[in-house]
């Protein structure tokens, strides 16, 4: 219980059987000031998704699964000026778009910062700032490198190599293409390795 804010959070270790050659910790995490959580509706019997707040830590009756999450933004704007090769009339507000506070929780379970962030352009109002690559890190003895997005925006692959060599590999993340979207991500967005 924390006696700041009210919040309760329960962490439940799981022991692997022997003999099944699992050597990774699990665990069941819930937390009632974060994360997604299945919320019951009793008027009529149903169950739906709900969230007090985003982070990695599954929500209850879920494993601890490796995973990242970062926040898309909207770097900068400018407006579109005569001549400046945008096809926007002047004055335009024309949209760079970025990612930034990248944190890794690995299979031990704790929250690491990574320091990775990448430019991309909006797709219909384009400010002329990218796409560049999210980058490489290496803080807390992590390893984390990843691409550029692409031009319609879909975030890189990433892989995060922890201090015990343990490899973790990220597909492709979401399409954020316009400054709608980045107003909408406003928070962060998470990808399970």
């Amino acid at each position: 219980m924390n006696p700041v804010d009210g919040s309760l959070t329960i962490d439940l270790p799981i022991q692997t059987p022997p003999g099944r050659e699992l050597s990774f910790p699990l665990s069941i995490r819930w937390s009632s000031s974060q994360g997604p959580h299945l919320q019951a509706n009793p008027s009529n019997l149903t169950f739906s998704w709900t969230t007090f707040g985003s982070e990695i830590v599954p929500s209850p009756g879920k494993l601890t699964l490796p995973g990242y999450a970062a926040t898309a933004i909207i770097k900068y704007t400018r407006p579109a000026a005569q001549g400046d090769g945008s096809g926007w009339p002047p004055g335009t507000t024309l949209y760079c778009l970025g990612s930034r506070n990248y944190i890794f929780q690995g299979l031990e379970g704790v929250q690491r910062d990574l320091a990775l962030g990448s430019l991309w352009n909006d797709n219909t109002y384009p400010a002329g700032c990218g796409p560049s690559s999210i980058g490489s890190s290496n803080l807390h003895g992590y390893i984390a490198s990843g691409g550029s997005p692409t031009p319609n925006g879909t975030q890189p692959p990433l892989t995060v190599v922890d201090q015990s060599g343990t490899t973790y590999q990220f597909v492709a993340g979401p399409t954020i293409n316009s400054y709608t979207q980045a107003s909408l991500y406003g928070g962060p967005w998470s990808m399970l390795a």
